[in-house]
């Protein structure tokens, strides 16, 4: 059964009162932020036994049995062996669309947002913004996204958004990344920006995209003058991903309102597996 849940949330224009209705956010945006890991410290080392003495019978295992005795004891003081080394951090990489740069918008707002929850951030710098090819930002892609795996997250807004679909499906060596969203998402021509029709990719491999990313959101507005508000739902419904929807927020520009975006913050900290 298809996991697509329309959500219709009848925000306001003012972002900071919508993300409060809707996530449950103050106006500032700020959510409590989880527990940091915790720093695992070596236990005290137990000799065993003298080396004159290891060849003695009975020694070794006396000494087996000291050995773990002393393990326990470190173990009741509050130590603990050092054993694996400490998780990689959560990777957020923001992805910004056409005519935009890593500073415009709530590009920025958002990225130290997620570093105060303890991720790593890169907002991704995207050549020639105004006059953009797919084959020099899918050069780009390759270029600043290392490795992504199961703790790799994106945000990718308009333009970014079909850029970053054609880059997953399109790389060989990736098998699973934690999820992504969509803000303003297209896979279709845009009738007020014919020059981007390039960017489409008809034969989309969504069943692709399903396998490799668990969490999937698309976010629109019902006034967007950018992209119709018909083709992000569909792009939603293709990946069969959850499908956001705000009565009023244009293409979440700047010129919108958005140099925050609390509503987005809370619907990342929601997906199941974030900083987890």
């Amino acid at each position: 059964m298809s996991s697509f849940r329309p959500f219709d949330s009848g925000v306001p224009r003012d972002p900071d009162r919508a993300a409060a209705r809707i996530c449950g956010a103050g106006p500032d945006g700020r959510a409590a932020a989880g527990p940091g890991g915790a720093t695992i410290e070596r236990a005290p080392s137990v000799r065993v036994a003298a080396a004159r003495r290891a060849g003695r019978p009975g020694t070794r295992l006396r000494g087996l049995v000291r050995w773990l005795a002393g393990i326990g004891l470190a173990l009741l003081a509050g130590g603990a062996p050092a054993v694996a080394a400490q998780m990689p951090p959560t990777r957020v990489f923001i992805i910004h669309g056409y005519g935009a740069s890593p500073s415009d918008h709530w590009f920025s707002w958002l990225a130290q947002a997620l570093e105060r929850r303890g991720a790593a951030v890169t907002i991704l710098d995207l050549p020639r913004p105004d006059a953009p090819t797919p084959e020099t930002w899918q050069r780009a892609l390759r270029e600043q996204i290392a490795e992504p795996d199961a703790r790799t997250w994106f945000v990718a807004h308009s333009l970014g958004g079909i850029a970053l679909l054609r880059y997953l499906t399109q790389a060989a060596d990736i098998r699973r990344i934690g999820g992504f969203v969509l803000v303003s998402g297209f896979n279709a021509p845009l009738p007020a920006l014919p020059q981007l029709d390039a960017f489409v990719v008809p034969d989309l491999d969504t069943p692709r995209l399903v396998r490799m990313a668990a969490q999937r959101i698309v976010v629109a507005a019902e006034d967007d003058a950018i992209v119709p508000y018909a083709s992000s739902r569909h792009l939603a419904e293709a990946l069969d991903a959850r499908f956001v929807s705000v009565a009023r927020g244009g293409h979440f520009l700047r010129s919108d309102g958005y140099t925050q975006f609390p509503l987005l913050l809370g619907l990342i900290e929601r997906m199941p597996g974030f900083m987890r």
